[in-house]
């Protein structure tokens, strides 16, 4: 599911840039090269270019090619936009609580249960 969002978000990344995706590709079958496992997407544009990206089962694009020829990638620091770095502060938090609040129902769930054994042994 992540991966078919993250598709979904690089389509409409190309088309804010000004390269607006006619069609998108998925192959169904998973390859194997060099011990690595990937899928390949393919965006089709709308002046007739090809982009196709090797993406691996993790997520990472380890392979890039424009209309069939290999593209250099280089490693590059990513930074995040705005309100995802002021948002996953505030989301960890909220998960945190909501742990929190699970760690403790479940501390009582086995609270009740020992208390239902022992009432059950004493019968």
């Amino acid at each position: 599911m992540i991966f078919y969002l993250s598709i979904k978000a690089a389509k409409r990344l190309f088309t804010q840039a000004g390269a607006p995706v006619v069609s998108v590709e998925i192959e169904e079958k998973l390859r194997r090269s060099a011990g690595i496992s990937y899928r390949n997407v393919s965006f089709a544009f709308g002046d007739s270019q090809v982009v196709m990206m090797s993406v691996k089962a993790t997520g990472d694009i380890f392979q890039v090619k424009l209309n069939g020829k290999v593209l250099a990638l280089a490693r590059a620091s990513v930074s995040l936009p705005a309100p995802v770095k002021t948002a996953a502060p505030r989301m960890l938090e909220q998960l945190r609580v909501v742990l929190a609040d699970k760690l403790e129902a479940l501390e009582l769930a086995k609270e009740w249960l020992v208390t239902l054994q022992n009432l059950h042994l004493l019968r």
